[in-house]
């Protein structure tokens, strides 16, 4: 299956940003059609980069979407490195939630981040990097 790595980014990037309960029909919006934003989710699917069971094909090669899409733990990984808004910047983390802030420091595995007031967690994630 040939991927347009460009659209590969952007279905990856609106995933990340979109509300915690995932996306709905939105995001199969794009210019290219909703077909190859199907194939591109499936595609995803396999890779392991969007929860399994969202994307069906049939015999046909047709795609049916069970929505909404969500990322996996994976995706989201994968998706943030793809990433060029400024997250890790203080700005950014100041408008973060403590319960974003804290899944975050848990996967940076920052030590004692459970007793951390927001403004310690941002200044720890800081400092991780």
């Amino acid at each position: 299956m040939n991927v347009d790595k460009n659209l590969e980014k952007e279905v990856l990037t609106r995933l990340l940003h979109a509300h915690p309960n995932g996306l709905g029909k939105e995001v199969l919006d794009n210019y290219r059609g909703e077909r190859v934003v199907a194939s591109t989710l499936a595609m995803l699917q396999e890779r392991g980069l969007i929860q399994h069971g969202h994307v069906i094909c049939n015999e046909a090669g047709e795609h049916s979407l069970n929505l909404p899409i969500k990322l996996s733990a994976a995706g989201v990984e994968a998706a943030r490195k793809l990433d060029n808004s400024p997250r890790n910047s203080k700005a950014s983390r100041d408008t973060q939630t403590v319960d974003s802030l804290m899944k975050e420091a848990r996967a940076k595995k920052i030590p004692g981040r459970s007793s951390m007031r927001k403004q310690e967690l941002i200044e720890a994630l800081r400092k991780a990097g």
